[in-house]
């Protein structure tokens, strides 16, 4: 009996976003009888993480998964990867001109942004002051989620009063939050680009009058954005369905291994010599309360809720 094939993950970071989308990882290699290797620096790390993928080669994997935190330092070592015959796919974050096999994720950016400021401002007040987080300045998927928002969010009317950086740290944020509300009771909204934001803004924003706390619409379905939804401290939250990024990139490096590339390709409706528009899209769903509800089987299902 041959030995199980060996698939390396190389993730940005060890954030508790990446929980639902490892148990993609292993739901899907339980099934298809591979084994995975996930690593990742503790924080968003690109040197640290290129490292990582050189110990995951060392250790002969037979294929590759990627978050492509930085196109720039990643891209190189991803092309010599596949030049080596190794599979790649990134996921969540892209390199599409690092000749990767596919990406698995979801909306570009700036589309995301822009989802985030239609439900926002689906329940603001006209002409309306906004507060933007985000939590990285060089992070291509924090600042193009950010780029849209702004542009859209301003295109419905409203004014984004204030743009700030926390470097990736929960309680920065809700400092941030509680500081920016305190000097400017004229903000009725907040946004963040990553996942940790609307638990953070709602904790900033609680103390305050229930007629004057700012509507919140952010990304993810941690534990403290859950508990918001429920409480009605947020008002929505766009769910990635980050599961499926792990399960299905699991799913294609599998059938590249055991199928061949070209097959895959075929199966799959991608091409093997443009891969850069190689993209397998998972739509994201707007969750708010009632959402909620009707979701809740098929979050305890994926583990997002216990």
């Amino acid at each position: 009996m041959s030995n199980p094939f060996r698939i390396g993950v190389s993730e940005k970071n060890q954030d508790a976003y990446w929980d639902v989308l490892n148990r993609g990882f292993e739901d899907a290699a339980q099934r298809l009888g591979v084994v995975i290797d996930i690593r990742a620096p503790h924080t968003e790390d690109g040197t640290a993480q290129l490292r990582q993928i050189g110990e995951l080669l060392a250790d002969g994997v037979d294929a590759l998964a990627v978050v492509a935190s930085d196109t720039d330092l990643l891209s190189p070592t991803i092309a010599r990867t596949v030049a080596m015959g190794v599979p790649v796919v990134c996921f969540d974050l892209d390199a599409p001109n690092s000749k990767r096999f596919a990406h698995v994720g979801t909306l570009d950016y700036p589309d995301l942004g822009r989802a985030a400021a239609t439900a926002l401002a689906s329940v603001l007040p006209p002409s309306s002051e906004v507060l933007v987080q985000v939590g990285s300045r060089h992070a291509h998927g924090a600042l193009g989620k950010a780029e849209g928002f702004r542009s859209e969010i301003e295109r419905l009317g409203h004014h984004v009063a204030e743009v700030t950086f926390d470097a990736h740290n929960d309680q920065e944020a809700e400092e941030q939050a509680a500081e920016a509300l305190s000097r400017n009771p004229n903000i009725a909204g907040l946004f963040g680009v990553y996942g940790y934001h609307p638990g953070a803004q709602a904790r900033a924003s609680r103390h305050l009058p229930t007629g004057r706390r700012p509507r919140i619409v952010g990304f993810d379905l941690l534990p403290a954005t859950l508990a918001g939804l429920e409480d009605g401290t947020i008002h929505a939250s766009i769910w990635l369905q980050e599961y499926y990024f792990g399960y299905l990139t699991t799913a294609l490096l599998h059938n590249m291994l055991k199928l061949g590339v070209a097959e895959t390709a075929l199966l799959c409706g991608f091409t093997v010599e443009e891969p850069a528009r190689n993209r397998l899209t998972i739509e994201p769903i707007l969750v708010t309360r009632d959402e909620l509800d009707r979701l809740r089987p098929r979050l305890r299902q994926l583990g997002v809720i216990t």
